[in-house]
């Protein structure tokens, strides 16, 4: 039996139908597990019929069950939230299935499973809107002919200076890493100044290697954004929109060796002007921050990707633009740039970077940007004081 040995067994309601020779009518029942407990239709000491299993870590499954396993259609409520809703076959999830994120706003992957795992045809969405399409096995990105579309920017209806851009990379994956993939702009072939197929490969940086080919442009980003000089005083340069971008778009990525954040909280600040902290949503990269140091802050020296060239304002209504995370076939796990309104073409991007401004004393904030607050607050005392005195007149 599936459910191993049982702690207790309580009876609840009526005994469903009458008792046949040598068989327990079915009654609606609790199992409690070392690792789950059960609630729902028992017969012979077994879960059998509808029933909802709760683990201990707050999953749980709600579907059929035969002879103490799953058999039949199901839901499976991840600790997370999301939702995989497919059929099971003695306990194992088989067939077509469909994972959706816990608000139900997004499926997360359409396709085959077999042995609980993503294996077959398959579609998976990202949180950042690019998509893999294409073969699976035991739960990875792995086939021959296997597509990952990049986040769709559509063209505004009637204006052909912003047409559609449909980024897509078509080739091989092994074990869900990119082995070698074109580069495609619709159903065309993007080609190079001497008139070679762009390939991609998966390229993930280290604390030493920010990319093998760091010269060579991301194609989505590099349709998308420009580096020039920032209209932000004393900040160098800055990132610019090429063509009109929609809202609600990733439009740049921010790539970097990976340093431990302990690392970077004992350098002084001067050291740290392109780090951003990955965080904790991928278990792997705990601790670990971005960083793109000299020479890559150089575009002569790095191109790959350009999201550390965006500059901060306080001023909300510039503000344009957050830090988001991503997960890119060729850089891996990373921070990305994501618009919060439409951007015109020609308009530079600007987030707020977010520093702790009463941690002034560590690492909470550098001192350029302490001052920028104050410049900030000061000018806008002085818009209030104008405002009033115009009352007054």
């Amino acid at each position: 039996s599936a459910c191993g040995k049982r702690a207790r067994e309580e009876r609840e309601g009526v005994e469903r139908g009458d008792e046949e020779k040598g068989k327990v009518a079915r009654y609606r029942g609790r199992i409690e597990n070392d690792g789950f407990t059960y609630e729902g239709d028992i017969q012979n000491g077994e879960m059998c019929g509808e029933g909802t299993m709760t683990f201990t870590d707050g999953s749980k499954i709600e579907g059929h069950f035969d002879n103490g396993e799953l058999h039949g259609k199901g839901i499976y409520y991840c600790d997370d939230g999301r939702r995989i809703i497919g059929t099971y076959n003695r306990g194992c999830l088989e067939g077509k299935v469909k994972e959706i994120t816990a608000e139900g706003d997004r499926v997360i992957f359409e396709g085959d499973y077999v042995d609980n795992m993503r294996h077959g045809q398959g579609k998976l969405t990202t949180e950042c809107g690019g998509v893999y399409q294409g073969m699976w096995k035991e739960g990875k990105f792995h086939g021959q002919n296997n597509v990952y579309h990049y986040p769709k920017v559509p063209g505004i209806p009637g204006n052909k200076s912003t047409p559609n851009r449909f980024y897509s990379l078509h080739g091989e994956w092994a074990n869900g890493k990119m082995i070698k993939a074109a580069v495609f702009l619709g159903n065309i072939e993007v080609k190079d100044e001497k008139g070679n197929t762009i390939y991609l490969t998966e390229d993930i940086s280290t604390d030493t290697c920010i990319s093998k080919d760091p010269l060579l442009c991301d194609p989505y980003e590099h349709s998308l954004v420009i580096v020039r000089p920032s209209s932000i005083p004393n900040s160098g340069e800055g990132l610019f929109a090429k063509v009109l971008l929609p809202d609600d778009t990733i439009v740049s990525y921010y790539n970097g060796i990976r340093i431990p954040q302990s690392l970077v909280d004992q350098r002084e600040w001067e050291m740290n002007s392109n780090t951003i902290t990955l965080e904790e949503e991928d278990e792997e990269e705990k601790g670990t921050s971005i960083d793109v140091p000299p020479p890559y802050d150089k575009t002569s020296s790095y191109v790959a990707s350009l999201g550390h060239k965006v500059n901060h304002t306080f001023d909300e209504e510039r503000q344009n633009c957050v830090y988001a995370h991503c997960e890119h076939p060729r850089f891996g796990h990373i921070k990305c740039i994501q618009t919060t309104r439409r951007v015109a073409a020609g308009e530079e991007l600007l987030v707020c970077y977010g520093y702790d401004l009463l941690n002034a004393t560590g690492h909470g904030a550098p001192k350029w940007f302490l001052d920028a607050y104050a410049a900030h607050e000061a000018s806008e005392d002085a818009k209030q004081l104008t405002a009033l005195a115009a009352t007054l007149d």
